[in-house]
């Protein structure tokens, strides 16, 4: 039975990789994206300490799932397709590329897996501007990335599911971060709820007309019978 603490021997050769204890072998997804959709973006403030220096840790947090797809640690059973995503701001003057790197073990909730994408300041800014204002709600993106497929799912077709991997660490230990590119990246507001037909307004006025002239019938009848029954009384008393 193979112990998923060990320390394990990993090699690389001829773009696949292969691991000591491990059955199979591991390429990357050459042609397959990883695909994130998020939600319930909401903005982060801080500060931390970089090399003695105070700097802005403002980022803006969401819940993620990966599209169809799982992700696994090489040699491990658990499988998931949840993971928090963090959204940060790329140092001023780098605006021609987005990146992203998913990991484990050491990430924003100190287990578990964890994604963070980095972006140029005019993108975060323009994301950040709408999430203040309400108009982003849902994001989804997708990016090539350094993670791993079983070489069995590697001929996939594109619209089935696959896992992507996470390596082991330099050390034979715990698991190397995945790095990569994001290509596309994009947010919608909540979708708003579809208005009443107008025809539907006219039913239910309608229906509201006939039910108050139902009403005013019922009430005027009644007055007719008290007024009658009032004569009878009266007729009689006088008998």
């Amino acid at each position: 039975m193979n112990d998923p603490t060990a320390a394990r021997t990993a090699l690389v050769k001829e773009g696949r990789l292969t691991i000591e204890g491990i059955d199979g072998r591991f390429v990357h997804g050459i042609g397959r994206r990883l695909r994130l959709t998020a939600v319930d973006l909401r903005l982060t403030g801080g500060f931390e300490t970089r090399d003695g220096v105070l700097v802005e840790n403002g980022r803006i947090m969401a819940d993620a799932a990966l599209v169809s797809d799982g992700l696994r640690r090489i040699g491990r059973p658990d499988t998931a397709q949840s993971l928090p995503l963090a959204i940060r701001p790329l140092p001023l003057g780098d605006q021609n590329r987005m990146l992203i790197t998913v990991g484990d073990g050491d990430g924003l909730n100190g287990a578990g897996f964890f994604a963070e994408a980095h972006l140029p300041p005019a993108v975060f800014a323009a994301l950040k501007g709408d999430v203040l204002s309400g108009s982003a709600h849902r994001l989804s993106l997708t990016a090539a990335t350094s993670l791993w497929l079983d070489e069995s799912e590697s001929g996939a077709a594109p619209g089935l599911p696959v896992t992507w991997h996470l390596a082991p660490g330099p050390d034979g230990q715990g698991s190397a971060p995945a790095r990569g590119l994001i290509e596309t990246i994009d947010w919608q507001p909540a979708e708003a709820r579809p208005a009443p037909a107008q025809g539907q307004d006219a039913a239910e006025d309608e229906d509201e007309e006939t039910t108050s002239e139902a009403l005013a019938r019922i009430n005027w009848s009644l007055k007719q019978l008290l007024i009658v029954l009032a004569f009878l009384m009266l007729i009689i008393a006088l008998k």
